[in-house]
């Protein structure tokens, strides 16, 4: 593929995964929907622990029919899926079982084509700009974030969740539409058939995750992962309700900083860890990460919010592309997409983890004991990385 039609690829994926992740984070103003029908705040975490449960699910299949398949079916798939789940929530009233049913869809819709995407875009990267692409791309999830929190309120306010959830349906369809202009990257064994190893091997059918998981070169990385989106999960799942309840304001503070200071410094200094080093780098971002955490759990009014969401969208605007780049380095082209779609389902494992523990103490104990926690969470994280992905770096890397 030419370096033209890669630009435009990469174009048409960019806007598809921003208006689907526009209707996507209109979901911030679900917690306090739920709140309304009487839910509880454990039931809050168990509802987004099920649909995070659901995009886990689906991902060991995603990845491998990605790889032997092609990207497209799985992209239009997750495209129509999120667009009928978006639209399945004008008919939640309570919060009971069909409640639970479309958050299981609509986050199987999540496995399919968030995974898609991202496979998609690292397809399309060329390799020595492999984590300044990803960083831009991540712009296409971080910008709906800023959209979505001030949007979604201006939404219910006017039309209330029932008009909210129409747009959201919105969104996601424009995402399917936008979806199905987007060229198929994948270089595809004959006729759908087994993947090869680069010698030409043959790879057993569903050995794919297997060899993604066991990896050695990759161990370090699923936990570093798991434990960043355990912390992350924290202020996408309670941030709304804590501002709410703390009187500290609206939750645009936290979230309208953290979206542009992401973006700045993805459009601004995306090339940085390439060439300071991306297992040097990521270390750091978590630490700003927890930091940011950290300010969240002290904070006093919409000026320390908006310090902490300054201070949280500085260490996912590196962290995030900085693992994915990691990741796709150092997983063979014949599983790249199952590496890049179990790394993406990472996310949905710190949620579905950890947000009932998080719900439990932010009902035992309040809002600010699942900050400190996630602080915790963030900062041992993050010496544990410095001791451990250095030394996987000089053992993998080229000198």
């Amino acid at each position: 593929m030419g370096s033209a039609a890669r630009v435009r690829g990469f174009v048409r994926v960019f806007a598809a995964s921003l208006c689907a992740h526009l209707g996507a984070f209109l979901f911030l103003e679900l917690s306090p929907y739920l709140k309304g029908l009487g839910a509880s705040e454990a039931t809050i975490g168990t509802a987004a622990a099920v649909n995070g449960v659901a995009a886990i699910v689906v991902r060991p299949l995603v990845g491998p029919l990605m790889d032997r398949r092609g990207r497209r079916p799985i992209l239009l798939a997750g495209g129509l899926l999120h667009t009928l789940a978006s639209a399945a929530y004008v008919t939640v009233t309570a919060a009971d079982g069909w409640l639970l049913a479309v958050r299981a869809v609509q986050g199987v819709s999540f496995g399919l084509f968030f995974s898609a995407v991202f496979t998609v875009a690292a397809d399309l990267a060329e390799p020595a700009k492999r984590t300044q692409r990803m960083a831009q791309f991540g712009i296409s999830g971080i910008l709906p974030m800023a959209i979505g929190a001030v949007l979604g309120r201006a939404l219910v306010g006017a039309v209330g969740h029932t008009g909210l959830f129409s747009v959201a349906t919105v969104f996601a369809g424009l995402g399917l539409v936008l979806a199905s202009t987007v060229p198929e990257t994948a270089t595809l064994p004959p006729h759908g058939g087994p993947t090869h190893e680069p010698g030409g091997a043959l790879l057993p059918a569903g050995s794919e995750v297997v060899r993604a998981l066991t990896d050695p070169s990759l161990r370090a990385l699923w936990v570093a992962g798991a434990f960043f989106s355990a912390g992350v999960a924290s202020y996408f799942v309670f941030v709304r309700n804590f501002a709410e309840a703390e009187a500290l304001g609206s939750v645009d503070a936290f979230f309208v900083p953290y979206a542009a200071i992401a973006i700045v410094v993805r459009l601004v200094f995306g090339h940085v860890p390439a060439q300071v080093g991306e297992t040097r780098v990521f270390p750091l971002a978590l630490t700003a990460l927890g930091t940011g955490v950290l300010a969240l759990a002290l904070a006093r009014g919409p000026a320390s919010l908006a310090v902490a969401g300054t201070l949280c969208g500085l260490g996912h605007a590196f962290s995030f592309p900085v693992l994915l780049a990691l990741f796709v380095s150092r997983a063979a082209s014949s599983i790249r997409g199952t590496v890049v779609t179990l790394f993406t389902a990472l996310l949905d494992v710190g949620v579905s983890a950890a947000s009932p523990v998080y719900g439990a103490l932010a009902d035992h104990l309040g809002y600010r004991s699942v900050f400190f926690a996630a602080t915790a969470v963030c900062l041992l994280t993050a010496a544990w990385s410095a001791r451990t992905l250095r030394p996987l770096a000089d053992a993998h890397e080229p000198g």
